[in-house]
């Protein structure tokens, strides 16, 4: 579940997959069943650390401060099409405003916004006596490891380094961070936010409120990749010409009458797309904005030809569908409405326990 106010989804991704490249598979068991595992305190652990804020009697350690900061300063550098530029090119934009907002505030302010959410969230796990299993810690421990041997070539003194250098912590610190990250949100938030009640008349309402949203559309689509699917790099430009060229002869023969079925069955490079003749029936947020577009917009029988971030498509609208409250749309909205309601126990709680931030520590860290 992608709780979006709670924590940015794409921080969540970082801390996830972004250093060890490794995907987790979370074993999401009955929280009555959870093993209690011999950890330090958190007091032990943090005893040498400077104190950069509270959030209630939860304290905000400097190392992860530092960590959350650089995660999200690297997801802005990135929603800013920085990846890959030059130091000068990335410091004009710290240097710079989004609207009337400083960037550098607005990260500071970003980073934490997170933690505080982390914090309430650590609170009530520890009222409950949430632990983690043993799996959650074996699952942490093989992404250091990951991280030691794809980064360091195995190397424990260049790890630590190289860890220091992207994330501000120590290859320790970001276990502590770790730790209490799943805490937090895996054993504690998934099963709360599941808990919550939703009653047939929400979701009935919610749905008559967002009824375009629920709207679908059926088409048949022929699909020719821009991009190599494997490395996600762009084709050589002459490549990406031919087939620019064959998606208009496509389009053209489409127009003229030609059966798209049999075209998508011939000429599509998506393998699914191949055996079923192009058929997709699509709601809204199933397809990149280009094609969601071009679909919701056309009218039934017509045909397009699109061109995306990945690839040119030829797409003929087959049918609108209206929308409906069948048992996919039911469920999906009851974990949006337990979501909105988890977020909002979690706002009233960051109002009873506010952020209080220590700004001669902050101001001591290396953050630009």
């Amino acid at each position: 579940m992608k709780f979006n106010k709670v924590l940015s989804f794409g921080l969540a991704l970082s801390l996830m997959f972004g250093i060890s490249g490794c995907k987790n598979n979370i074993d999401v068991t009955d929280k009555n069943n959870i093993d209690i595992t011999n950890e330090e305190t958190t007091a032990n652990k943090w005893e040498s650390a400077k104190v950069v804020g509270t959030v209630g009697d939860e304290k905000i350690y400097d190392a992860e401060f530092m960590f959350y900061f650089n995660m999200n300063k690297s997801q802005m550098e990135k929603d800013a099409g920085l990846e890959g530029k030059s130091d000068e090119e990335k410091s004009k934009f710290w240097e710079s405003q989004d609207g009337n907002e400083d960037n550098k505030q607005k990260l500071i302010d970003k980073t934490f916004d997170d933690l505080a959410n982390l914090k309430v969230l650590l609170r009530l796990a520890k009222q409950e006596n949430v632990k983690l299993l043993e799996n959650d810690v074996m699952q942490i421990e093989r992404n250091i490891y990951s991280f030691i041997k794809e980064k360091a070539n195995e190397n424990q003194e260049e790890a630590e380094k190289l860890m220091k250098e992207m994330y501000g912590v120590s290859i320790e610190e970001y276990r502590w961070i770790f730790e209490d990250y799943y805490t937090a949100y895996y054993r504690y938030a998934n099963f709360e936010t599941e808990k919550i009640e939703v009653s047939d008349k929400e979701i009935e309402e919610r749905f008559e409120r967002d009824k375009d949203k629920y709207k679908k559309v059926n088409i048949r689509n022929v699909l020719l990749y821009t991009i190599d699917v494997d490395t996600q790099q762009p084709l050589e430009e002459d490549v990406i010409d031919q087939k620019r060229q064959l998606a208009e002869d496509i389009f053209k023969r489409v127009k003229d009458g030609e059966s798209i079925e049999e075209l998508a069955k011939q000429y599509s490079e998506n393998p699914q797309l191949k055996i079923t003749g192009g058929d997709e029936t699509l709601g809204k947020g199933d397809a990149v904005a280009e094609l969601e577009d071009w679909v919701f917009n056309a009218k039934e029988g017509a045909v397009g030809l699109i061109e995306t971030s990945y690839g040119i498509h030829v797409a003929k609208v087959i049918k609108k569908i209206d929308a409906a409250l069948g048992e996919e749309e039911k469920s999906n909205i009851k974990k949006e409405l337990q979501k909105e309601k988890f977020n909002e126990m979690i706002e009233k709680m960051k109002e009873k326990n506010p952020l209080v931030k220590n700004e001669e520590v902050l101001k001591s860290l290396d953050l630009f």
